[in-house]
């Protein structure tokens, strides 16, 4: 059984939208989860893991927390993500940028620029 989440993006894929998975996929069954959707409707998957250590990560939430921009990710949730992380393989293919240059239009426009390539 799919979740909403899988089955509205099974729904856009079949109507050939283009779309944008932004979840953490932390362990890699959920990342497998995804590749096989895209292929069972044929359709183009590209993984792109955005690399932060995890002092940078924690550095962000707690500056979060104090904005109150976003929604908060509990110090629980994080430890539980920190933990269980299985980094993307080579095997996976994944277009990687890091977190520093997620600011850079430069970098963004080379990341898009090799999501479009396929």
């Amino acid at each position: 059984m799919l979740c909403i989440a899988h089955e509205r993006v099974v729904q856009r894929l079949r109507e050939r939208m283009p779309v944008i998975v932004d979840d953490t996929g932390s362990p890699r069954f959920l990342r497998n989860e995804w590749r096989a959707i895209a292929a069972r409707t044929d359709a183009r998957f590209a993984l792109v893991w955005v690399r932060i250590d995890e002092v940078e990560q924690r550095r962000r939430v707690t500056h979060n927390r104090a904005l109150g921009e976003r929604h908060d990710v509990t110090d629980a949730v994080l430890d539980e993500h920190v933990a269980g992380f299985e980094a993307p393989g080579t095997d996976e293919h994944p277009l990687t940028i890091d977190s520093a240059d997620g600011r850079d239009p430069g970098a963004i426009a080379g990341l898009a620029h090799r999501v479009l390539e396929g």
